[in-house]
């Protein structure tokens, strides 16, 4: 049963200021738990006009923080343009990938443009990540190496984990998070969203138990370990798909504003009733600058 909409109060009203931009909605993984998959967008991806038009009115309604999100961003033939534009506006910004096609190139040509990378690791086991879909023709990434490449050039470094049915049980990521040193491992129970991943559901979802399982035995730092569940993740996030519109998934599936290019981005934003309680607990206030 999806919840009811709650009326917000004057401090879930402030603006968050942290913001996702879905920027493509291909992928070259097939993650099962994938939330993102746009399955209602008639647009694979933003349109460069556009999406430097909303990235200016971003910065004008005053959000600190831009993540370039996908899909794979990738992807996007005009990325790099848009991380560069973003910065030069004065925005924090930050790349979240699955690091398949991070590239030294990559790395050497965003440098003092992009701030933060965010990369995505469920397992280090090949076997593991296969079940998940977190693969790619038959390729594996080197996250050692990869992580070695990015804090090379001083990229601030967060790493992202998705914990399912396949990985719940594992302790090898906490050793690993140790030994690598991202500034934040945000640790996400896997969430099913209606009409975008819930034909898996049974393949990746968890119970509250085994999420607490996973935080046990892969604790090493309470600071560096930011842990959400279900709960803490549905109306927190503010996210613009790839038309151009907010979306949000508070009730269990994706809601969508009205085009920010035709209606304006506080309306539309406005209309999404974001709850920055709940950013807030979720930790999403954190030293980005």
């Amino acid at each position: 049963m999806k919840q009811q909409e709650r009326t917000q109060t004057s401090t879930e009203k402030r603006l968050i200021p942290a913001i996702n931009f879905h920027v493509i909605k291909s992928c070259n993984m097939k993650c099962k738990y994938c939330f993102a998959q746009f399955n209602d967008c008639n647009a694979n991806m933003i349109n460069k006009a556009d999406a430097k038009s909303i990235i200016a009115s971003i910065k004008e309604k005053g959000f600190e923080k831009i993540t370039f999100s996908g899909g794979e961003p990738l992807l996007l033939p005009y990325l790099p343009e848009l991380i560069k534009y973003s910065k030069d506006i004065g925005l924090t910004t930050m790349l979240v990938t699955n690091g398949s096609l991070l590239s030294e190139e990559i790395l050497h040509s965003l440098k003092g443009k992009l701030d933060w990378i965010g990369l995505s690791i469920d397992s280090l086991d090949n076997n593991t990540n296969h079940k998940l879909g977190v693969c790619y023709s038959n390729k594996t990434i080197n996250y050692r190496e990869l992580i070695k490449s990015i804090q090379k050039y001083s990229y601030r470094l967060k790493i992202n984990t998705v914990v399912s049915r396949y990985n719940y049980n594992s302790s090898e990521l906490g050793r690993f998070i140790e030994e690598v040193k991202p500034e934040r491992w945000k640790v996400m129970q896997a969430l099913e969203i209606e009409g975008e991943n819930d034909k898996y559901s049974k393949d990746y979802l968890i119970t509250e138990e085994e999420f607490s399982l996973f935080k046990k035995e892969n604790m090493v730092n309470e600071d560096l370990m930011i842990p959400e569940n279900n709960q803490d993740m549905k109306g927190t996030y503010v996210m613009i798909s790839p038309n151009g519109r907010f979306f949000t998934n508070r009730n269990g599936d994706i809601r969508y504003s009205k085009p920010i290019t035709e209606v304006g981005l506080e309306k539309a934003y406005d209309s999404m009733n974001y709850s920055y309680t709940g950013f807030e607990n979720r930790k999403g206030i954190y030293n980005w600058k």
